[in-house]
């Protein structure tokens, strides 16, 4: 008898939570923002980047 891993795909079931975009990959997923914006450390919300000064 074989085992067969199934991968969940985070992005379409809602699982990952990104503000922004997200991307599956295998057996994970990453949070991608639109331009303009930084991925804070939580690794799935954006923030406005502050122009230097």
């Amino acid at each position: 008898m074989t085992q067969q891993i199934q991968n969940v795909d985070e992005c379409e079931t809602g699982l990952a939570a990104c503000a922004h975009s997200c991307r599956n990959t295998p057996g994970s997923f990453s949070c991608i923002c639109n331009p303009g914006y930084e991925l804070g450390s939580d690794g799935r919300k954006c923030y406005r980047e502050l122009p230097f000064t």
